[in-house]
């Protein structure tokens, strides 16, 4: 009888143990860097709102089997997007809202607005191969010298992380994997955004009509 109650205690200790491991809450801050980049600044004075959506922005990402992850986004949001204004812009003045850009000292030319709409990561696990997956969205909104939106770019930038070993828990691969998005972000910003500013009629240039087209040099 001792014998047969052992084995109950063994067998509900060990329950409780799988059960406790596969459904743990790990809570993690990523802190990307990106290389400055090596770039020409554009003459120009852009104001920037960094919203507390975007500065406080965390997320729970739910694996298969049961584990959570806890990623705040919000420090590398605020520092990644400003180490790319002012790479790209001569002078960068940070607004507290959208409404400050008519008043704003410097005066500036225009307004950008970053937040941050999505932010998924799958395990090596869930997706049965060996890299860990990081995608993200953000949009920027454009708004004018007079605080009225032009446009809003849509960017989508994607990372992943070949996983360390069978003992791993995965954080190092997520960290990694976010950093790669984050350099897919800070490209395409430097790549696009001067040429949607542009569009908007923001830089202080124009698109060429026919009748420039068609001057000869």
């Amino acid at each position: 009888m001792l014998r047969h109650w052992v084995q109950v205690l063994v067998v509900a200790a060990a329950t409780v143990l799988i059960a406790g491991c596969g459904n743990t809450t790990t809570r993690m801050d990523v802190n990307s860097e990106i290389p400055t980049p090596v770039i020409n600044k554009l003459p120009l004075r852009a104001g920037v709102v960094f919203d507390e959506n975007l500065t406080n922005y965390s997320t729970t990402e739910l694996q298969q089997n049961g584990n959570k992850w806890e990623i705040g986004l919000g420090n590398t949001n605020r520092k990644v997007l400003n180490d790319i204004f002012t790479s790209l812009f001569e002078t960068v003045v940070e607004l507290p809202d959208v409404k400050a850009t008519a008043s704003a000292s410097p005066p500036v030319e225009f307004t950008l607005v970053p937040r941050i709409d999505d932010y998924s990561m799958l395990s090596a696990g869930d997706a049965g191969s060996k890299f860990y997956a990081v995608s993200m969205r953000h949009f920027i909104d454009i708004y004018n010298s007079a605080g009225v939106r032009t446009g809003t770019m849509e960017i989508n930038s994607y990372g992943r992380h070949r996983k360390s070993g069978p003992m791993t828990k995965g954080a190092s691969e997520i960290d990694a994997a976010t950093d790669d998005a984050f350099r897919d972000l800070a490209v395409t910003l430097v790549v696009e955004l001067p040429n949607r500013l542009n569009q908007a009629g923001l830089t202080g240039e124009s698109e060429p009509t026919d009748s420039d087209s068609e001057k000869t040099p």
